[in-house]
């Protein structure tokens, strides 16, 4: 099924709280409930995400701009570069 046909019938992507999609990728709906999660993990990093983000932000990565806790539908990527559409999860220290 094509993006015109899911238009057409009303049906999106199977991904779970998309609220459209066009031609800069899916984008999400954004919740209060995500927005606080986001910025709650933001105050909360781990070490390791602490290192990683000294060295991404400010676009230190070759003019690469990311962001952190970044939330996608139901899910706060650790990293992510919109640019190049480019997501970034640290497991453990």
């Amino acid at each position: 099924m094509t993006q015109l046909d899911r238009q057409r019938l009303g049906t999106s992507s199977p991904c779970k709280g998309e609220a459209g999609r066009g031609s800069g990728g899916s984008h999400f709906a954004r919740t209060p409930v995500i927005t606080q999660r986001a910025r709650r993990l933001r105050k909360t990093m781990t070490e390791a995400e602490k290192r990683l983000w000294w060295r991404l932000r400010r676009e230190q990565m070759n003019g690469l701009n990311f962001r952190r806790q970044h939330p996608i539908g139901p899910y706060v990527l650790d990293f992510y570069c919109p640019s190049i559409q480019l997501a970034v999860e640290l497991d453990g220290g």
